[in-house]
């Protein structure tokens, strides 16, 4: 491996860059915003908390959100090459739960519809996959 890496001048650049105005204090904000969006910290609250647990709830969306846009993607690719087929495959439900980017804030948030949710999108990713055979 001949690569030197970056420079140690683009992490003091972009330090630099993010110290102008109040550039990271709203990038602390848009940051505090989406945990709080996901349930992960209270709003205008003290919070203290075992990052362990706000690790593994991440990891738990985003692996969720990774397995619900794959099978998306996968419904796009098929469609682009054959329409009909997929259009037939493709159920009202199925376009409601694929027919936008899955995303962690439009997830359920129980841990029970949660998995129920995983399930589902495991079982359709069966259903095409049969369909394929």
């Amino acid at each position: 491996m001949d690569d030197a890496g970056f420079d140690f001048s683009v992490l003091s650049e972009f330090r630099d860059r993010m110290a102008e105005g109040d550039r990271a204090d709203r990038l602390l904000a848009v940051m505090v915003e989406r945990l709080v969006e996901a349930g992960l910290v209270k709003r205008r609250g003290r919070q203290q908390t075992d990052s362990t647990h706000v690790l593994a709830a991440v990891r738990r969306l985003d692996r969720i959100e990774l397995v619900g846009e794959t099978l998306r993607a996968a419904l796009e690719e098929l469609a682009a090459d054959d329409e009909e087929w997929v259009s037939a495959l493709v159920t009202d439900e199925w376009a409601r739960r694929y027919g936008r980017p899955v995303r962690y804030d439009r997830l359920p948030r129980e841990t029970k519809e949660r998995e129920q949710y995983a399930l589902r999108v495991g079982e359709d990713g069966m259903r095409l996959f049969q369909a394929l055979l």
